[in-house]
């Protein structure tokens, strides 16, 4: 079989970057020839600070992908962009797919790198470990998020006793608070663009502790101006306050804005989907 290259989606985040890593070492396990690649021409700065406190240099993954790349396995996401030629997908947003390759896993998990965890748990290190625990802490806002699943909790606090792991550090690093030294970098979060009854909607987040409403305001602005600035119908700019566990979704479009709050810590999949089945498009 010719290499396999592990992809995550686009802009990975932490745990796509984890779960492309864990991937390749439970490929190679197996004897399968494996790379995780990141093809993305930037990369998340928050992501990519947090991730090199944990020893890992997202730089030593990034190249463009070339024509011997043809088979491929993707984590945390199922944009199936290379069709046939995906072999795998291993996903934890339980989404319904059209077409999957014969490996295929997508079910609820507080976070992909723990259901690879989960295939084969004694061949991962105590590094790994850590690794796959500061997954979960993100991917769930330290298990603040209305995703996150009992067993997983269980599970990561089990790993952490196991292994001395650092809780409360892992806990902190779990929040992932946005930098505010550049608003207009803040603001832009976690970016995407989704395709939703022929209207474009961008969105992207804040995690703060404790508001700054000047600051959120300037923020509000900045993302509310990119409606004129792009091809957007809609934009989703969800503000978290951490201290309290709030969520504020502002919805945006070129006629108005609307906000709604949430008293809890909401996914960001959640937020727009309660928010896209309440207005009519």
């Amino acid at each position: 079989m010719d290499k396999i290259t592990i992809l995550g989606h686009k802009n990975p985040d932490v745990d796509a970057v984890i779960s492309g890593i864990l991937m390749k070492k439970l490929l190679n396990y197996y004897n399968y020839d494996a790379e995780f690649v990141i093809p993305d021409p930037y990369l998340d700065f928050e992501t990519y600070e947090l991730l090199k406190k944990y020893n890992i240099d997202m730089k030593k993954y990034r190249r463009n992908l070339t024509k011997n790349d043809n088979l491929f396995f993707l984590v945390d996401h199922t944009n199936n962009n290379f069709a046939p030629n995906v072999i795998g997908i291993i996903d934890h947003h339980n989404e319904i797919l059209k077409n999957t390759p014969e490996y295929y896993i997508n079910k609820n998990a507080s976070s992909t790198a723990m259901i690879i965890y989960d295939l084969n748990p004694d061949i991962f290190d105590k590094n790994d470990l850590e690794l796959i625990v500061l997954a979960n802490m993100v991917d769930t806002a330290s298990f603040n998020s209305s995703k996150t699943r009992k067993i997983d909790i269980a599970k990561t606090l089990e790993i952490i006793k196991d292994n001395n792991l650092d809780y409360e550090k892992i806990y902190k690093d779990g929040l992932c608070l946005t930098p505010l030294n550049n608003l207009r970098d803040a603001a832009f979060t976690g970016y995407k663009k989704l395709n939703y009854k022929n209207k474009i909607i961008a969105s992207s987040y804040v995690q703060v502790y404790g508001k700054d409403f000047d600051t959120i305001k300037i923020m509000t602005n900045i993302v509310k101006d990119e409606l004129w600035l792009d091809k957007i119908d809609i934009y989703i700019f969800i503000i978290y306050d951490m201290q309290c566990l709030s969520t504020t979704v502002h919805f945006m479009s070129k006629k108005n804005v609307q906000k709604y709050k949430y008293n809890e810590y909401k996914s960001r999949k959640d937020a727009i989907n309660g928010i896209l089945e309440r207005i009519k498009l």
